[in-house]
């Protein structure tokens, strides 16, 4: 599924000279924010990314006796209806964007990152991959450039920041574009580690919401 020659023949579809309706899925009717992670990363090459959540806000409001922290509710991530991909049934877990992610170069280590953002993380984390990959830039530098996201629809959320001449031309195409904010915390939050070409090591933590990069 992810190999470059299965990607190519998916590609191959794409008309980059307009935009198609798409059919949309049921929405979630509620997203929260309490979704949180962090990449850990050290000179030996070990790497940790964990993105962890309670879900709903006081998850599903029990508390452990003895240890103080609550349970989450990502049972409320199924589809209540029979017949869905996503619907409740013995041995299975719900549908879940969450993307804590290890990239490796030439099998050594090359960057740690992840995001909380629900439905957001993967064009998120993906966005700032691409950026360290193809456009070459450091970790703070990719996590730092407006995003955008589009999920199943013609209509392009973007940043204010991203340039006009940008919108203009995704308008043109026939696409609808949304500006948010400048810092759009509903696009995540993306912490990282890069390993640089020199032997060290650039965290980054995104300025959308709390976060920070620490060294020791």
């Amino acid at each position: 599924m992810c190999q470059k020659n299965n990607a190519k023949e998916i590609a191959k579809e794409i008309d980059m000279k307009v935009s198609h309706e798409s059919k949309a899925h049921d929405p979630w009717l509620y997203e929260s924010e309490d979704t949180t992670h962090y990449s850990i990363a050290d000179k030996d090459g070990n790497m940790v990314a964990i993105t962890k959540t309670v879900n709903g806000l006081f998850g599903n409001s029990v508390v452990v006796d003895g240890y103080g922290f609550v349970m989450n509710n990502e049972m409320d991530d199924f589809v209540l209806g029979a017949g869905h991909p996503n619907s409740v049934a013995p041995n299975k877990t719900p549908l879940s964007s969450m993307s804590p992610t290890i990239v490796l170069k030439d099998g050594k280590p090359f960057m740690v990152l992840g995001s909380p953002g629900a439905t957001k993380i993967i064009s998120t984390v993906s966005q700032v991959i691409s950026r360290v990959i193809d456009h070459k830039m450091g970790m703070q530098e990719a996590i730092d450039v407006p995003r955008l996201w589009d999920n199943t629809s013609n209509k392009i959320n973007v940043e204010t920041r991203i340039p006009d001449e940008t919108v203009k031309q995704l308008e043109a195409m026939g696409h609808k574009v949304n500006k948010t904010s400048d810092w759009d915390r509903g696009m995540g939050s993306v912490q990282g580690v890069l390993y640089k070409a020199n032997g060290t090591l650039e965290g980054g933590a995104d300025p959308r919401r709390d976060g920070k990069a620490v060294g020791f």
